[in-house]
């Protein structure tokens, strides 16, 4: 009776120790995914259909421009425009560093934070771009893609 009872404590102290490492090994959800991904605006620089689309990736926590349309404003694809990404305590709301060029040709940038809010279920992304060196920024609204 005594080795069935020490076997029965054996195998149910395993599984209580198997059940515990399972909920320990779990990483959890990212939560940068929910802003994951290319985003669109069609009046970049404030031109009508001049398009750029930027990639926000949840691990390297950065958006760089993928494609601009013809008047570029000096900014270049492959160009990092946001980096350290950060939720905050809201879930829709996030902030980063950022980048705005300014000035004749757009040859001087400036470095500021950025608030990202997700609108309409998360199908939009507003980019608002605090004000430096003098400037302030366009708000931009991109559109999830």
């Amino acid at each position: 009776m005594k080795k069935i009872t020490f076997t029965a404590c054996v195998i149910a102290l395993a599984l209580l120790t198997s059940c515990s490492k399972s909920s320990d090994d779990s990483t959890p959800p990212n939560p940068l995914a929910a802003v994951n991904g290319n985003w669109k605006n069609t009046v970049w620089g404030g031109a009508s259909n001049n398009d750029i689309i930027i990639n926000i990736s949840q691990s390297s926590r950065t958006g760089v421009i993928q494609s601009l349309g013809a008047q570029t404003f000096n900014y270049t694809a492959g160009e990092t425009i946001l980096s350290n990404i950060t939720a905050t305590s809201n879930a829709n709301v996030f902030t980063s560093n950022g980048i705005f060029k300014y000035g004749a040709g757009n040859a001087n940038v400036a470095n500021t934070t950025v608030t990202l809010t997700l609108l309409n279920n998360g199908q939009q992304l507003e980019a608002v771009y605090a004000p430096a060196n003098g400037v302030t920024p366009a708000t931009y609204v991109y559109t999830r893609q």
